[in-house]
């Protein structure tokens, strides 16, 4: 097993479930020191013992005595950057460490590891993405074995474009609304994150969600998928019923399929990878541990579709975190949801999985009365079927 780089920038390259985050821990391990610091892909809000923050955000968001509880997910990854960087470590690995950053920022960041390393701190980066590694990396490892049919570069094949399409069309109308903001604002405290912001997104329509970090884009999504308290508050409907007028959070939920970095970071669920895809064909399922027949049936077909049959039988927490970015999309379209919201769902994807599920968001969304809106600071991260964008600025 190749040893620890004590100096330069390092590049371990490899496909998702290629062993990169297994290699690094083994270091970790074989070299217990506290100048050596590990930020792994999911401690973008400051790692498990800051989970509260997220909750706070959603439940207690007027409480201001932690100011980092006002952060976006790209600034409260670059506050952990910052955190690290300043313990001055000997050597900093950090696993996909331009997630939930836009574009400026990731450019600043480089700049900030070119920096660190002329400082002398060695670096080792953990990438599952050609176009991410650095012109000044000095080492690239690679990992894993070229795509097969797990990630195919082609995208996703053939048979199961057609599997897709074949499936019953949804209930909505195209053209009716699906959301409606009538003179929304979000703000905590003296803080306003957005608005006040008008918005009808009608049945059929495919949004970019985008802007600068701390715009407000999550905040949004929580609003339109009521995590946060602050919806019932606000002139908000959905599927044409006005918020808070007796309909229960599981009924909103039921009619969406959602995933973003804060569900994948905060989902801590030990079962195989069937039953968590499983769980999410219907609500209730999921809440209390019972999905049937039908419901593993419908999570055959989508891991199949997202290439994770063979991940089935395994332990979810034992899986890669890029397979769970996997699973946790599958889970999503297992539900066949009217309304696919979609927060930085490439997060950590090799580029063949990037292909497919990109490919399976463009077929998802060519059935009839479906509805999309998806976040990304990444250009091309985007299907070609979007035809309406919403682009946030910071305030």
């Amino acid at each position: 097993m190749t040893s620890l780089p004590l100096e330069g920038c390092t590049v371990l390259f490899g496909p998702n479930g290629s062993g990169k985050t297994t290699l690094a821990r083994q270091w970790l391990r074989e070299n217990p020191s506290r100048s050596i610091r590990y930020i792994p892909f999911k401690d973008c809000y400051g790692g498990t013992a800051d989970r509260e923050y997220y909750h706070q955000q959603r439940w207690q968001a007027a409480d201001e005595k932690d100011p980092r509880v006002l952060l976006s997910s790209g600034e409260l990854r670059k506050y952990q950057f910052s955190r690290y960087l300043d313990e001055h470590p000997t050597v900093l690995i950090v696993d996909s460490p331009f997630i939930g950053l836009d574009a400026p920022s990731r450019d600043v960041f480089r700049g900030v590891l070119h920096e660190t390393l002329s400082k002398g701190t060695a670096i080792v980066l953990l990438l599952s993405r050609e176009s991410e590694i650095p012109d000044f990396a000095d080492l690239v490892i690679r990992l894993g074995e070229a795509p097969s049919s797990k990630g195919s570069a082609d995208g996703l094949p053939s048979r199961y474009v057609a599997d897709i399409l074949n499936l019953p069309e949804g209930e909505g109308t195209d053209g009716e609304p699906v959301v409606e903001f009538r003179h929304v604002a979000l703000k905590y405290g003296e803080r306003t994150i957005f608005g006040p912001l008008d918005l009808c997104i009608r049945c059929g329509e495919k949004w970019a969600l985008t802007g600068p970090n701390g715009s407000g884009k999550s905040a949004l999504l929580s609003l339109i998928c009521a995590d946060n308290p602050q919806a019932y508050a606000c002139d908000i409907s959905m599927f044409g019923k006005r918020r808070g007028t007796g309909e229960s959070i599981w009924d909103i939920k039921s009619h969406i399929g959602y995933m973003s970095p804060e569900l994948h970071r905060s989902f801590r669920e030990d079962y195989p990878v069937s039953r968590i895809v499983a769980g999410g064909v219907r609500t209730e399922a999921f809440l209390y541990g019972h999905p049937g027949e039908e419901e593993y049936r419908k999570a055959a077909f989508w891991m199949d579709v997202f290439g994770i049959s063979d991940l089935s039988d395994r332990s979810y927490q034992r899986i890669s975190d890029g397979e769970q970015r996997l699973v946790l999309l599958a889970r999503a379209f297992a539900r066949d949801p009217e309304l696919l919201i979609l927060d930085e769902p490439m997060h950590g994807l090799d580029d063949a999985n990037h292909r497919r599920v990109q490919d399976i968001i463009e077929t998802f969304c060519g059935r009839k009365g479906k509805t999309l809106v998806m976040v990304s600071h990444y250009e091309d991260d985007f299907p070609s079927c979007i035809d309406h964008r919403l682009i946030l600025s910071r305030q």
